[in-house]
């Protein structure tokens, strides 16, 4: 709890929305930055208040394909940041990065929203591990109807 804690302090946010997925195609993390950009510029999330954190595990790094996706984000994020950021404070936060499971925890804690939301997926534990990290009941899950997990957390 200590750790998530400090997450959360880090962000410097009221809300922290969360999004955590392999470097992949098939789980839509351009769609999704760009929606979440879009929330922002159009003033449904407040820079000042919200801050969504995208973590992607590396994944197939030698495939040119995959070095152009991790490219195509990295310049979307530091786009939207640099439109609506201010000294301090980036409305995203992208880690391309793997992480123990125990700072995996902690992030889940830290979150207030979880957003699942793959174009397609197999049996993807994101959701579940969310759902099983927040022993006091509160948070939120955005889950896509074609994530793996959506007909059991229905």
């Amino acid at each position: 709890m200590a750790r998530a804690k400090e997450i959360r302090e880090d962000l410097g946010a009221q809300t922290v929305l969360l999004g955590v997925d392999r470097l992949d195609y098939t789980k839509g993390l351009r769609q999704r930055i760009s929606a979440v950009g879009e929330l922002f510029h159009e003033g449904r999330l407040y820079a000042d208040r919200t801050v969504f954190m995208q973590v992607a595990t590396p994944s197939r790094e030698r495939v040119q394909e995959y070095q152009r996706l991790r490219d195509d984000i990295e310049l979307q994020v530091g786009r939207i940041n640099g439109a609506i950021g201010r000294i301090g404070r980036a409305p995203i936060t992208y880690l391309h990065a793997s992480f123990p499971r125990e700072e995996m925890a902690a992030m889940y804690r830290a979150a207030d929203v979880l957003v699942d939301t793959p174009l397609r997926d197999g049996m993807n534990l994101v959701a579940k591990e969310y759902v099983a990290s927040r022993t006091d009941a509160t948070g939120a899950l955005v889950l896509s109807e074609f994530a793996g997990a959506a007909e059991e957390l229905r």
